[in-house]
């Protein structure tokens, strides 16, 4: 492996999902000045965090579990049918 392979492999992929602008901007903020982390968006609902995760291979989601509409929603097909589906950490 080059030193480019493991300098990309050692990026995690976060996507944040809140439906309070402010905080998910400051989180993307904080985020994106860690070297090791790629922020690749944000989301203030369902529907925009669905299309996150359609169009982009993500590592790590940061959800609101309070987000309105929320309820069962990490065991949809949506979520589910991504190449490398989420875990809980609940």
């Amino acid at each position: 492996m080059s030193g480019a392979d493991v300098e990309s492999e050692a990026v995690v992929r976060v996507i944040v999902v809140d439906d309070h602008e402010v905080l998910a901007d400051a989180l993307t903020q904080v985020l994106d000045a860690e070297p090791d982390i790629e922020v690749l968006g944000a989301a203030h609902d369902l529907a925009a965090a669905r299309a996150l995760l359609a169009s982009t291979e993500v590592d790590v989601v940061l959800l609101d579990h309070r987000l309105p509409d929320l309820r069962g929603w990490p065991r949809s097909p949506s979520c589910t049918s991504c190449s490398r589906p989420p875990r809980s950490s609940s």
